[in-house]
């Protein structure tokens, strides 16, 4: 390299007195790559990627300008993944770009844009007729009051109980948007907060989050925040207080800077606001713009989902199995009973599929179709359907467990002795029985102990029972992943 830069040192001279249009040294740059790479180590500490800007000719920026300003926000985004800057520098930076576009809409302009809004979001998302205002209002906010490029649009925060549509009504205002020319890409950038909680899963999470925001999507998703690391904390509340938050070396092996670009960030949890103002500090909630508390579902829209996911169930078989079902009312109600048992709409969906569709093929499997089957479908202590007889369909669903549950049985058996213990392992598939049908008939339910201790001389069969016990809750359903292992103390 020293050899290099002496050359480029006299091929400049000589330039220099010959005048020549074209320096040689960039000629040599061009000729010895290593040069190249060499410059880009001392400049950035890294190579740096050239992004490719696939966008139309700069008249179409007058164009795109109100939709959250993209052009401008890609022109920012390349120069700060390239170069280190202070956040003065930015500041000017930004500023400069941003008076180059026709800056933001005013609040007349925005009204117009959102007008019917809320009735096309409404028909697209189920939910209290309060939520659905507070979510359009929450997505206006930054058009009327307008926006800091350098910042965060918005900044939303979503609570509400397990799957109650936070993250579905996030992708639903991006649709919206998209449709009025608001933003340029209607998908969302989704981050679950719950898949990084070890001590290392720090350098994951800042990769995740670069690469979601550096993606064309406007609205990043981050769930399960009352999980979040407090190094994660930091970094989240300095993007949206200052708009960017420059990463040392120590943390990534690499000089970057995570910059929010305009983007709408909404945070969604399951917990009380309570919790996640505890866990995250107040700081974090004042950087709030909107606060969203999602209500329980009123009856009528209970019943609204059901019906609406049994008529998907329905489709789905007289399309696929070839079987036009007539849902009696008994149906309809067991299924309104268990919205309130599972995990909202995923647990419904996932139980119509488990115990109502998949045993119907399994029945159509066994009595192959020859044109399409009429029969009523009900409910009276199990799902059945009816045509010219009655078909239970739980005798139609798959008992893998079975070979498990013998093999276990058969062990027990051959152990001599520990008769009260061999009594309270059978027992425990009784239990699992009891607390299913409790389920299953809108009652309270008990989880099954997780926690055993056994005590006694060596030799007596405590690991053996142990390890019984292990394969025998992984066969009934209890217990899931590898079988379990011996581990002194």
């Amino acid at each position: 390299m020293i050899e290099y830069d002496r050359i480029i040192q006299k091929v400049s001279k000589m330039s220099k007195r010959a005048e020549m249009n074209l320096k040689m040294a960039d000629i040599l740059r061009f000729l010895f790559p290593e040069l190249q790479i060499r410059d880009a180590v001392r400049e950035q500490g890294f190579i740096a990627r050239r992004r490719r800007d696939n966008r139309e000719s700069t008249e179409t920026d007058r164009r795109v300008s109100y939709q959250g300003n993209t052009a401008v926000q890609q022109r920012m985004d390349s120069a700060l993944n390239t170069a280190a800057y202070t956040p003065e520098d930015m500041h000017r930076m930004e500023q400069r770009l941003y008076a180059s576009s026709d800056g933001g809409m005013n609040a007349e302009r925005a009204e117009q844009k959102f007008e019917g809004f809320e009735q096309e979001f409404r028909s697209r998302w189920i939910g209290m007729p309060e939520d659905v205002r507070m979510f359009c209002q929450a997505f206006k906010r930054p058009f009327v009051m307008g926006y800091d490029l350098r910042k965060t649009k918005n900044n939303i925060l979503i609570t509400g109980t397990e799957s109650r549509g936070k993250v579905t009504a996030a992708a639903v205002a991006g649709s919206l948007l998209k449709q009025r020319g608001m933003i340029s890409c209607p998908d969302i950038s989704k981050l679950d907060m719950s898949v990084y909680q070890g001590k290392s899963d720090n350098i994951m999470f800042l990769g995740d989050l670069r690469q979601a925001l550096a993606e064309p999507t406007e609205i990043v998703v981050l769930e399960n925040i009352e999980q979040m690391n407090a190094g994660d904390i930091d970094t989240i509340v300095k993007i949206i207080s200052e708009g960017f938050c420059r990463l040392t070396a120590g943390n990534t092996g690499q000089n970057i800077v995570l910059s929010a670009r305009g983007k709408y960030f909404i945070f969604t949890s399951c917990a009380e606001e309570t919790r996640v103002t505890e866990v995250l500090g107040q700081n974090f909630i004042r950087k709030m713009g909107d606060i969203i508390r999602l209500e329980p579902l009123g009856e009528e829209k209970i019943r609204e989902v059901v019906k609406g996911l049994a008529e998907e169930f329905l489709k789905k078989t007289r399309r696929q199995l070839q079987i036009c079902l007539e849902p009696e009312d008994t149906f309809t109600e067991q299924l309104r009973q268990e919205y309130s048992l599972v995990s909202g709409v995923k647990g419904l969906q996932t139980n119509i599929e488990e115990n109502i569709y998949k045993p119907l093929a399994e029945y159509r499997l066994q009595n192959p179709a020859r044109g399409e089957e009429r029969a009523a479908i009900g409910y009276e202590n199990g799902y059945f359907i009816k045509n010219s007889r009655t078909i239970w369909l739980n005798d139609f669903q798959k008992r893998y467990d079975e070979a498990g549950i013998e093999q276990v049985k058969q062990e027990l058996s051959e152990i001599i002795g520990l008769d009260s213990v061999k009594e309270y392992v059978l027992n425990l598939e009784n239990n699992r029985k009891v607390q299913q049908l409790r389920e299953s008939r809108g009652l309270k339910t008990a989880e099954l102990s997780m926690h055993m201790i056994f005590t006694g001389n060596p030799g007596n069969g405590k690991t053996t029972i142990a390890r019984i016990v292990a394969k025998y809750l992984k066969a009934i359903g209890v217990l899931f992943g590898a079988a379990a292992g011996s581990h002194p103390f």
